[in-house]
């Protein structure tokens, strides 16, 4: 999967087809425009009136293509008269062949009802927003949203859907309550990552790990679920120790990075911070790795002050965050 990071500034391109003209000539490259969101030529916006139109080339972001040339993006939407009238996000499919179309949206017809129920609230929860979505090469799309619902107010959540289309699946919202502990998530987004970006991870298998903070746990945790929704499962937080540490007396995590990676085994890789020999002692960051189905504790990779390998007994003065291939 090639998630695309660049900001267009007015119209969605997708690449279409390449093909070799002749041996030591250039490719031929046709890029097909999937949306246009500034200027005369607007787009009119699936599962809406054709006088609303996309809306302004900021708001078409972070689009992201799997291996069928699938892509999927979130965009704004309003009336082609008045960019604040009937302003509404959506989280958008193109697929070769087919017209695009709307996988979620937070639109409310005039009676109350959310064009896209928000799974696990009541008939008159609607969305309110969408971050940028993750996909994979299944064709499954992952996305976190924000919602209002009359009976409980305002959260969040992380949602799975298909590029086909079909049913919203809640992975896990503010209602849910952490795993291992008796309090609700407090959220799914962290101030010290990128606020468009969901962060989360998904595989082709459909396996999902992600980022969540909670009461007592600002710095957050690390979960996996599937694309099937289900069971929560605990792979990270402040009541873990990890195992591997190649110095010291390991104490639980202080700290959770909220920028992690997961290989198409589902082993998830995580920057963390953690405390040696005691709940006061020095503060050291490592790399770590768990399976996204729980039941293991995280096993250190590489850790602060350990000897690098090849360095001529230098050692790790800091930790980047990471990533991880298919070997693990």
């Amino acid at each position: 999967m090639v998630r695309m990071r660049r900001r267009y500034a007015s119209t969605l391109l997708a690449v279409g087809a390449c093909s070799a003209l002749a041996a030591g000539a250039w490719a031929q490259v046709t890029i097909d425009p999937v949306v246009t969101s500034i200027g005369a030529l607007r787009d009119p916006v699936p599962g809406r009136d054709p006088l609303y139109v996309f809306r302004g080339e900021s708001n078409v972001q972070f689009p992201v293509i799997n291996a069928a040339h699938d892509v999927v993006f979130r965009a704004r939407s309003a009336s082609q008269f008045d960019t604040n009238a009937g302003n509404a996000w959506g989280i958008y499919v193109k697929r070769d062949g087919d017209p695009l179309a709307v996988l979620a949206d937070t639109t409310v017809d005039d009676a109350g009802t959310p064009g896209f129920p928000v799974p696990g609230r009541s008939a008159t929860a609607y969305f309110t927003d969408f971050k940028a979505p993750l996909l994979n090469d299944t064709g499954d799309v992952l996305f976190h949203g924000t919602f209002y619902d009359p009976d409980t107010g305002s959260g969040s959540g992380l949602y799975a859907t298909t590029v086909t289309g079909g049913a919203i699946v809640k992975i896990a919202d503010t209602s849910d309550t952490v795993p291992g502990f008796s309090v609700p998530f407090l959220g799914f987004s962290s101030a010290a990552a990128d606020q468009d970006l969901t962060q989360a991870v998904v595989n082709d298998a459909g396996q999902i790990a992600f980022w969540a903070s909670f009461s007592g746990s600002p710095n957050g945790g690390l979960f996996g679920s599937t694309v099937a929704g289900g069971a929560i499962v605990q792979l990270a937080d402040r009541s873990t120790t990890p195992t591997g540490v190649p110095f010291g007396t390991p104490q639980p995590f202080t700290d959770i990075r909220p920028n992690f990676a997961m290989n198409a085994n589902g082993l998830v890789a995580f920057h963390g911070t953690i405390r040696l020999n005691s709940s006061t002692g020095p503060q050291r960051n490592g790399n770590y790795v768990v399976p996204v189905t729980g039941g293991t504790l995280p096993a250190n990779v590489a850790f602060q002050f350990q000897v690098a390998p090849d360095a001529g007994g230098a050692t790790f003065s800091g930790i980047s965050d990471e990533d991880i291939d298919a070997s693990g």
